[in-house]
């Protein structure tokens, strides 16, 4: 889960320190929720980078890198990438495997006012971008009639993730951020074999990206030599998870290390 925070509406610090504890990202929706379209350069800038600064004053033990546009209305998009990794848009369709804009990255409405509506709706999305192997961003305000924009109601909520959760072997669910750093070291990663022997196999995984941000782990699907009935995956010297997968009769080792580590 992605908190987009106005920073300026009296957020509920301690409840947002709390979700970044439990793993959710807590992200920037401004310092006054107004719209950057039209704005000034000037103001675009107080509000993008006084935004930033607040969250990083209160949330300690994460770094706030990503944006959502208030209203859906972009602003200077070179002003936006001084401060944050990518923000998020709303479209309203399924983003490709890698977004055209990091900068302009499609959600989708949930609620009354939004295309997602039912349990079915929300199922229906997560299953086009498992089949055109892209990403679906849902857009959520206010839960259960508590006066948020586009309420919808906690059970459908729960439903649907419900649903993904039982099929998580189909879909990753992560925080804005997390995706964006998948997707900007998937696309940039070199992967190249150093050492082969009858019982090891070493590979090293490098990117040109900076590590102190970029620093998720990626997927990587390696065929597993014919006379190999099972191995360990180490990163290290330390093992990692990794599983085995047979596609069209071949074996596969898949494993997922961090680039440059």
């Amino acid at each position: 889960l992605t908190l987009f925070t106005v920073t300026n509406w009296g957020p509920n610090w301690t409840g947002l320190q709390k979700a970044a504890a439990n793993g959710h990202e807590i992200a920037s929706h401004t310092v006054t929720h107004t719209s950057l379209s039209g704005l000034s350069d000037e103001k675009q800038n107080t509000e993008l980078s006084n935004s930033q600064a607040a969250i990083n004053s209160r949330i300690t033990n994460q770094k706030c890198i990503t944006f959502a546009y208030p209203y859906c209305q972009t602003g200077n998009y070179s002003l936006v990438s001084n401060y944050y990794i990518a923000a998020r848009g709303c479209q309203g369709y399924v983003e490709s495997s890698t977004p055209s804009n990091i900068y302009n990255i499609s959600s989708i409405i949930c609620g009354s006012e939004g295309s997602v509506k039912r349990v079915s709706d929300f199922n229906s999305k997560a299953e086009n971008a498992a089949r055109t192997k892209g990403w679906c961003v849902y857009l959520l305000h206010g839960i259960d009639n508590d006066g948020g924009y586009s309420p919808l109601s906690s059970d459908t909520l729960r439903k649907s993730l419900e649903y993904l959760k039982t099929n998580e072997e189909r879909f990753w669910v992560s925080t804005f951020a997390n995706v964006v750093k998948y997707i900007k070291e998937r696309n940039s990663i070199r992967v190249k074999e150093i050492y082969n022997s009858d019982d090891t196999i070493k590979v090293s995984v490098t990117d040109t990206l900076d590590n102190n941000l970029f620093n998720h782990a990626v997927t990587i699907r390696r065929p597993l030599p014919t006379n190999w009935q099972n191995c360990v995956v180490k990163q290290n010297g330390s093992e990692i998870s990794y599983k085995l997968v047979q596609i069209n009769f071949s074996n596969y080792v898949m494993f997922n290390p961090i680039p440059d580590n």
